[in-house]
């Protein structure tokens, strides 16, 4: 595994790895480690459910 300062996840560079971290997280429900969860927090402005809404709202105003 090759390790990112500031990525929003582990990167692999063999398949056995990137097998291992997929079980490990079918194992937790696919939920997110804390490590990354805070990255996704610091990194983006908005931090909710609302981005499909957002982007569908921008488009619809530039091309009506």
């Amino acid at each position: 595994m090759q390790i990112v300062r500031y990525g929003f996840g582990p990167v692999y560079n063999e398949e056995q790895g990137l097998m291992n971290y997929i079980e490990q997280m079918a194992q937790r429900s696919f939920a997110n480690t804390e490590l990354y969860l805070n990255r996704h927090k610091e990194f983006f402005d908005l931090y909710d459910t609302e981005n499909s809404k957002r982007n569908y709202e921008a488009v619809k105003e530039r091309w009506p």
